[in-house]
């Protein structure tokens, strides 16, 4: 797919060229995975956005999470726990150009 993911903090994006949103994640066991759609709180012009990746902080375990795929309206993110089991917990993304 190719799409630029970065895991971080926050920082200042141009609001009329940006949403956001945020999803529940499952408790998930070693190495298990499963796609989380998070839906924007706006649609975006196109799909062809950047997307920051925002674990919180009541996800409780070692995660590997990547963008599985985009629309003009979500994000499915691939959350994957890298420990003995990845607590539920939840995730935010930021969509922009």
């Amino acid at each position: 797919m190719g799409a630029w993911v970065k895991v971080g903090t926050l920082r200042p994006v141009n609001a009329a060229a940006q949403a956001s949103g945020s999803a529940a994640t499952p408790l998930l066991g070693l190495g298990l995975s499963t796609n989380v759609t998070v839906t924007l709180n706006r649609a975006m012009p196109n799909a062809n956005y950047l997307v920051e990746i925002f674990p919180a902080t009541n996800l409780l375990g070692a995660s590997k999470l990547e963008v599985a795929s985009r629309s003009t309206t979500a994000v499915v993110v691939k959350v994957t726990a890298q420990g003995i089991a990845l607590a539920a917990g939840s995730i935010s993304v930021l969509a922009h150009y």
